[in-house]
């Protein structure tokens, strides 16, 4: 019989869950970081198989709501700073110059914002707001035949971009 612990997970389960909430939510990390000897391929699988799992899952979910609650950076609160870093970010700015005549600095009336700053913030909104989606590789091809003979039958588009 398989121990459990008091959230009802094993070992593994435990050791997966606080590597992946440790790691920014990326499961295959988290697998890996459990199994170091696993391949990608597999971490991959896997990973997504844990965070299925109803007790990996309500951990998780639990251990979230925890920080959360401890650290009071909600949702809310992440998307309103990075709202205001944006338009920080984007507010035209004097460059100052120091006058040595008058020992002050003055305009030089050129103005400059924080275009990195600016690009980031609306990356990280766009993500949090589901704008924006990080391409998943699939250098195996796995399922893109199945894919390809579902949109075949549903008369779609195939992977050579013809429709048929």
């Amino acid at each position: 019989m398989v121990k459990r612990n008091e959230n009802n997970l094993t070992a593994n389960q435990q050791k997966f869950a606080d590597y992946y909430l440790a790691n920014g939510c990326n499961a295959t990390k988290a697998y890996m970081s459990t199994y170091p000897k696993a391949s990608a391929e597999t971490a991959a699988v896997n990973g997504c198989k844990f965070l299925k799992n109803n007790y990996v899952h309500d951990y998780i979910e639990k251990r979230q709501l925890e920080l959360q609650e401890k650290t009071q950076v909600t949702q809310e609160y992440c998307i309103m700073n990075l709202k205001e870093v944006t338009e920080r970010c984007l507010q035209h700015k004097p460059v100052m110059e120091f006058n040595k005549m008058t020992g002050k600095y003055e305009s030089t009336g050129e103005y400059q914002f924080d275009s990195i700053g600016a690009n980031k913030a609306l990356e990280l909104l766009g993500k949090t707001l589901g704008i924006y989606v990080d391409k998943v590789d699939n250098p195996s091809g796995a399922g893109t035949a199945l894919l390809d003979s579902i949109l075949k039958q549903l008369g779609g588009v195939t992977d050579d971009g013809d429709n048929t």
